[in-house]
């Protein structure tokens, strides 16, 4: 079964499940872009633009480090322990049916682990010998084949 995005409540016996993580701005898995400031800039959709900015910050645009009030928020950590993340439900304030940064942390941690390739594998080496055996076709000025 996928991981799924959960809503974190601030109301009285709200707990964490089990088996979910936080990923708010208050941990090191948090988003640096706001949907505040998305809007200040105007842009139509913000809340779907700041998840759109932030799955980008994580392909390697913009500066690997935000700082956001205190604390900073690394994108080579985050890209490091995201396998801590594997099977485990997230846990953000977004409301559900919202995007949210934590869908892509989900897409991102669960996604299949890359396989190594075995030594000796893939395409040999290029080879220039070989090729100069191949059957060559003269082509006159024409285009006819001789």
């Amino acid at each position: 079964m996928m991981p799924e995005r959960l809503q974190r409540r601030r109301t009285r016996g709200w707990r964490l499940p089990p088996g979910a993580r936080i990923v708010d701005r208050t941990t090191r898995f948090g988003s640096p872009f706001t949907v505040a400031d998305a809007e200040a800039e105007g842009l139509t959709y913000p809340q779907l633009a700041v998840v759109e900015l932030h799955a980008n910050w994580l392909q390697g645009d913009g500066p690997d480090t935000y700082t956001v009030g205190a604390r900073k928020l690394s994108r080579s950590w985050v890209l490091t322990h995201l396998h801590e993340l594997r099977g485990l439900d997230l846990v953000c304030p977004c409301p559900p049916g919202t995007p949210c940064h934590a869908d892509t942390l989900i897409a991102w941690s669960n996604r299949p682990p890359r396989q190594p390739k075995p030594r000796g594998a893939g395409p040999k080496p290029y080879l220039w010998p070989v090729l100069c055996d191949a059957p060559v076709t003269d082509l006159t000025t024409q285009g006819a084949v001789l």
